[in-house]
């Protein structure tokens, strides 16, 4: 089986826009456009088939879930970072987060996901 997992850029999309709880200023700090940076988590979104933010003029709210994939979202940022990766995305070489890492973070999105549907 095949699984399909957020790209770094993605993370790094979705930890900013936790960090900074604005689309605007997130997209500032990740060097997009703000459509860029909303395309982006509303990828993310459709992979996991579930809502992380909440979008209205004025507020960007998370919901439970999206705020624990953020938190979850952040260690897998520090663990690539730590392995050499910059927000780009990595050949297949010493630099990639392992295959452990990869599956740590697939299996541990899929258990939100599935304490969500409870």
């Amino acid at each position: 089986m095949i699984v399909h997992l957020p790209t770094i850029k993605q993370l790094q999309y979705l930890v900013a826009l936790r960090q900074h709880g604005h689309f605007g200023r997130a997209a500032e700090a990740c060097f997009v456009t703000q459509s860029t940076l909303s395309a982006g988590l509303r990828e993310v979104e459709n992979l996991l088939g579930v809502v992380l933010v909440e979008r209205t003029r004025r507020v960007v709210r998370f919901t439970p879930l999206g705020s624990k994939i953020a938190e979850k979202a952040l260690r897998v940022l520090r663990e690539s970072e730590a392995r050499g990766l910059r927000g780009e995305e990595a050949e297949l070489d010493e630099r990639e987060p392992s295959l452990e890492s990869r599956l740590e973070a697939a299996l541990e999105l899929l258990r939100l996901l599935r304490l969500r549907a409870l």
